[in-house]
């Protein structure tokens, strides 16, 4: 699968004068459904590392997950999907409890790395 590109212009926020890429493939959303079964890789959450890539935490409801402009989006920039191991199948965790779990995580790397530093700086 390769990304359907649209056309690229640039906007300019009137508020703001701010210069910003539109791409037109987001909007064509013919051509995002293909992203709804897009393949993208997955890891386990508490393998994510937070401090050193950059990462953007999307969250989708319960029942229709993420947009397809969302994945598409993950798809454009080799994102991955996360997943958070339950204790069963029929167990599940809701979008702000799976978010939280995300940043507990971030917040816990965080930590880490900075009490790592204060030890090596003694």
């Amino acid at each position: 699968m390769t990304s359907n590109d649209g056309e690229e212009y640039t906007e300019v926020d009137e508020d703001t004068g701010e210069r910003f890429i539109v791409d037109d493939a987001y909007l064509d959303e013919e051509s995002l459904q293909q992203y709804h079964h897009a393949p993208i890789g997955s890891i386990d959450c508490f393998d994510v590392e937070f401090l050193s890539n950059g990462v953007t935490l999307l969250v989708g409801g319960d029942r229709q997950g993420i947009s397809d402009c969302a994945l598409k989006l993950v798809f454009d920039r080799g994102g991955q999907r996360w997943s958070l191991p339950v204790c069963s199948d029929r167990d599940k965790l809701s979008p702000a409890v799976s978010a939280s779990v995300a940043m507990f995580n971030f917040k816990r790397q965080f930590l880490l790395q900075q009490q790592k530093f204060q030890e090596e700086s003694y």
